[in-house]
């Protein structure tokens, strides 16, 4: 703002110093000079230079030269300022999402955070960008206000009316973009959910040749937003090509006024057209300029809408409470109840896991395995008694320290478009290729993944297209043990497997039992029969409990 002010300041300096250069050539004609013209001839000569047209000649260049330099150096700033702004705005959202409840997520399109982070935090940057603009030239207009009352406050007066007057004649155009603004970011918000809804799904889409039926809800929001486009370009062209004809009729009555009236000599008519044209200019880009940052606006409040609404559910991760245990931990599930609103999935789930001990939970669909992997990983809270670790309530453990002792693949994988690996390590510095290789094997994939011509730097493709169900499944069982957990929490991992690699992965977890405690959700007779004890989840409740050789036997019958 002060470098703006500076740079108004100068270019007034510099307009006003027209006066006297039109002075000298009417003294030539016997006139007598302006009064503002003898104030600056003044001020010149007080810094001791000699009013002369070489002397103004200089003033004038050197004033816009100033000008624009300092305005060039104010803008570069603003333009640091809008890159932190939108670098600090994302960073924002990103840690409000990595500490938001895991409940927050399922009830959440993920097609809204992608959304946010793209478009919506380019026009929250656009809406700052063009606060400074507007800041810009509402001090550059306050300059040419006060220097056009020095030299005709009448001038002055009516340029303030016609400005005022354009404001009060367009209101309803710009309060019209705040409005389509406002439905351009719902707009982008839907397509950006749609889009990825679908792209998540093509592969079925186009197994069964459905392109046709995903198309037109997709053509649906994009003829939308079209339609809301086309609205935006109009009310910008209609505010810009409304006001010259405002601007011209006010400059028409100023110049007659002045010239009827009189008062006003020629020199200063000539540099008060000039003051009053750059003037009227400065409320036509004001207003312009806050019409843009209106239609950009809405993008601005709903990134921040979001990121305070994120903070709201963020998870108490107690820092400093005590420190989850680095050897194989006991379990201990005391009567765990848990709904998803009025559906109660866990009714009083009671279960003690011996350290390293390697337990099955079997159950039909919904009966909530799931759910007690998350409760057990903390992703989750009981909404009724309790867990232990090691005796010490898992509510008291340093969530973030125990999670890390945690090794969790989910039925829904999670697969970058990297490598191999940076699937494995996930970006960790700390985990050696070595590191990698020993848990692909450990998982049973390294002699397919050594066997690719770039080996653990093998791309996986968009969701690990390159490789099968069994391999991406494996993979994604390395990833849990390159960090050598103490816990591994398995949630149906050999579901897709065929029955060798099945086995494989099974004799590998029998080797992990012991060293870790393991909890597994499946359905698979290998899985039964490798485990130490299968137990049975139905009705919200743990109530039968076998022995896995048991349950192998009674299949086998």
């Amino acid at each position: 703002m002060a470098l703006l002010t500076v740079a108004g300041l100068t270019e007034g300096v510099s307009i006003l110093s027209l006066l006297p250069l039109i002075d000298l050539s009417m003294l030539k004609g016997g006139e007598s000079p302006s009064r503002a013209g003898q104030w600056l001839s003044q001020a010149i000569g007080a810094v001791g230079l000699k009013p002369s047209l070489g002397t103004w000649l200089f003033v004038i260049v050197a004033g816009i030269a100033l000008k624009a330099g300092i305005t060039l150096v104010a803008m570069k700033e603003v333009g640091f300022a809008v890159g932190r702004l939108m670098t600090d705005l994302r960073r924002r959202l990103v840690m409000a999402l990595m500490e938001a409840r895991w409940s927050y997520y399922v009830s959440q399109p993920l097609g809204v955070f992608a959304n946010t982070l793209g478009a919506e935090t380019m026009r929250a940057g656009a809406t700052y960008q063009q606060a400074a603009r507007l800041a810009s030239a509402f001090t550059q207009g306050m300059m040419y206000t006060v220097l056009t009352f020095l030299v005709s406050w009448r001038t002055a007066l009516l340029a303030l009316l016609a400005g005022a007057a354009a404001v009060v004649i367009f209101r309803k155009v710009v309060t019209g973009a705040q409005v389509a603004g406002s439905h351009q970011t719902e707009l982008m918000r839907s397509l950006s959910v749609r889009v990825t809804d679908t792209l998540q799904g093509i592969k079925a889409v186009k197994a069964m040749a459905a392109e046709e039926l995903a198309l037109p809800l997709i053509d649906r929001e994009i003829s939308n937003l079209d339609a809301n486009q086309k609205q935006q370009v109009w009310l910008i062209e209609l505010l810009r090509a409304g006001q010259e004809p405002i601007l011209v009729t006010a400059l028409a009555i100023g110049l007659y006024g002045a010239l009827q009236v009189g008062g006003v000599s020629l020199s200063e008519l000539m540099v008060v057209a000039v003051l009053f044209y750059r003037l009227l200019n400065r409320f036509q880009a004001v207003q312009e300029i806050y019409q843009a940052m209106a239609l950009s606006e809405s993008a601005y409040w709903s990134m921040y809408e979001m990121v305070n609404n994120l903070i709201s559910v963020s998870e108490d991760i107690m820092s400093g409470g005590v420190q989850a245990p680095s050897t194989p931990p006991r379990l201990t599930l005391q009567s765990v109840g848990y709904a998803y609103g009025e559906k109660q999935v866990l009714c009083e789930a009671s279960l003690d896991i011996s350290a390293g001990e390697f337990v099955v939970l079997l159950g039909s669909s919904g009966a909530g395995k799931t759910t007690l992997l998350d409760l057990m990983g903390g992703l989750l809270q009981p909404s009724s008694g309790g867990i232990k670790v090691d005796g010490i309530d898992l509510s008291s453990l340093d969530l973030r320290s125990w999670r890390r002792r945690i090794g969790y693949v989910p039925q829904e994988m999670l697969l970058l478009h990297d490598s191999v690996y940076r699937n494995v390590s996930l970006g960790d510095q700390t985990i050696t290729r070595s590191d990698v290789e020993q848990a692909l094997q450990a998982a049973g994939v390294w002699s397919e993944v050594a066997a690719l011509p770039k080996g653990i730097d093998a791309p996986m493709g968009e969701r690990g297209a390159h490789f099968s169900g069994g391999q991406r499944q494996r993979i994604s069982l390395a990833r849990a043990l390159v960090r050598q957990p103490s816990i591994l929490l398995l949630d149906e991992i050999t579901a897709a497997l065929d029955e060798q690699a099945e086995r494989g992965v099974c004799e590998t977890l029998r080797t992990l039992a012991g060293k870790m405690t393991i909890v597994a959700v499946s359905h698979q007779r290998i899985m039964a029969r490798v485990a130490d004890r299968c137990v049975q989840l139905e009705d919200g409740r743990l109530t039968v409990a076998v022995r896995s050789v048991d349950l192998v036997v009674a299949n086998a019958s």
